[in-house]
Formats: C-alpha cells, structure tokens, sequence
C-alpha cells in the first residue's frame, strides 16, 4: 500500500492483525531504504505474533513502486538526509492520527502503542522521531549507529541485486541512495547524550559483535550514557545485513522485547 503525506507517496508494506491492535509496530530500514528486503523479518514478527500490526515503509524516493489507485510511482526529486527524518516524522503522524481517529470512532476500542523499530540509519532516524513526540513510550531500535564506518558496505547476493537493478533504474532513485548515504556520514558524528537522559527509557538497543559499521565500543560507550534503556550485545553473532538470511533469529528477539512492551 501507499501512504500520503502533504501530497507526497511514500510505499509502504503493511501485515493487518486479526483483530483491533494493542500495538502498532513501523519499520523504519537502513540505506537502500527499500522496504521489500525486510520483508521476510517483518513476516516473521508476524508469523510469531499475529496481534500486531506492522507497517514498513521505504525511503523516500528510493524505490519505484505501484500506489494503492494503481498509479506507478517514479521519483522525480533528489532529497537530502533531513528531508528523509522530516518525511519519516510526518508520516508517524500521519499513521497515528489513523489509529487514534480510529480507535475515537469505536468508542470500545483503545487507541493502540507504537513502537518504532529502526535498522541501522534507521535506528537513528527513530531516535528523531521520539525527540520529536516523546509521549511515546519506547523506542526500538536494532542496531543504532553513531559515528559511523566510512567505508561502503558490499552486498552481493542474488535477490538483492534484482531489487537493486530494479530500484536503481532511475537516476532519482541512485542518486537518493547516494545522499543518504552523504547525510549519514556527515550528520551522525556524536552521540545525542541530551536524548538518552531525558527518554533512555524508552529505548531498546542491540548492537552487533562483528559489525563494520559500528564498533564495539560504540555499544560500550551506549551501555555507559544510557543507564535507564535496554542495551543489548548480540550472542549469536547476527550481522549486520541480518535480513539477507537471519532474519528469523532477529524476529525473535524483536518478538521477546514487543511482549515486555
């Protein structure tokens, strides 16, 4: 499905609980901001726990994909990495307003929880989202990243690379990518200290044994400012590029930390 935001597309991938959601799980991914490679961790979530909602939404202008009236969506504009967290806010209010005007019109429904789960830049861009509606409860994140590792990341399996030649089919697309990865580098430098004192709390964050893009002293000096969160080291060795075959063994431990919500 799509969503509109000020006139603006943004896909989307949604699994539909049975019933009214308690919570409301958005997905927010990494650079390529393409939704469809979590698709099989988000299904997983589901699989495990069906009375959740999930949305996974893609980056903006980083994919071509077909609207809900069956319009085929092409980007036309190069965003920068600000313009992507600024989306990403509208968009969570957007989808909460959705629930909460729901939840208003049957009276015998509770509005539901959010949680933001973030992979990678992902996780950073939640952290913006939570600065910016902190009546939120808790923020999950796998993965936060700080400080990141310079060098690009090599991913060379086949399903990947025929949703890349696919995405990547335009300029536009490229070029997003490309700035994001830009903005990244030049926006996420130090830790936001300010942010874990005053909503610590909220966050759960796990962090990788053997991954490039955020070393491990980085979870080291985490564990150290946030005091009040969740900070986890991965025992099993996941990778960073978990969605590329480990998505299930992720799935479990994002299941775990949803039935503590």
């Amino acid at each position: 499905r799509s969503f509109n935001v000020n006139g603006t597309l943004s896909e989307a991938l949604l699994w539909p609980a049975k019933l009214p959601p308690r919570i409301v799980l958005l997905m927010i991914p990494g650079n390529p901001g393409l939704i469809a490679f979590y698709s099989e961790f988000l299904s997983a979530i589901h699989n495990q726990n069906p009375d959740i909602e999930i949305i996974g939404v893609s980056h903006q202008g980083h994919t071509i994909f077909e609207a809900d009236s069956g319009e085929l969506v092409v980007p036309s504009q190069v965003h920068s990495f600000n313009h992507q967290i600024s989306h990403i806010k509208l968009l969570f209010k957007e989808i909460t307003s959705i629930y909460s005007r729901n939840s208003t019109n049957k009276t015998d429904i509770p509005a539901p929880k959010f949680v933001l789960c973030g992979h990678s830049v992902g996780a950073y861009i939640c952290q913006e989202v939570l600065k910016e509606y902190p009546q939120h409860r808790k923020l999950n994140a796998p993965r936060p990243c700080y400080n990141r590792n310079k060098q690009m990341l090599k991913i060379s399996t086949k399903n990947l690379t025929l949703a890349l030649s696919f995405s990547f089919n335009t300029r536009q697309t490229l070029m997003n990518c490309l700035n994001m990865a830009h903005g990244e580098m030049s926006t996420i430098l130090d830790l936001d200290t300010n942010t874990y004192e005053k909503y610590g709390d909220r966050f759960i964050m796990y962090y990788g044994t053997s991954d490039s893009w955020v070393p491990l002293n980085h979870f080291e000096t985490m564990k150290t400012y946030n005091r009040k969160g969740k900070v986890y080291l991965c025992e099993k060795n996941l990778s960073h590029s978990f969605v590329l075959n480990q998505s299930f063994q992720m799935a479990e431990y994002v299941n775990q930390w949803i039935k503590d919500f």
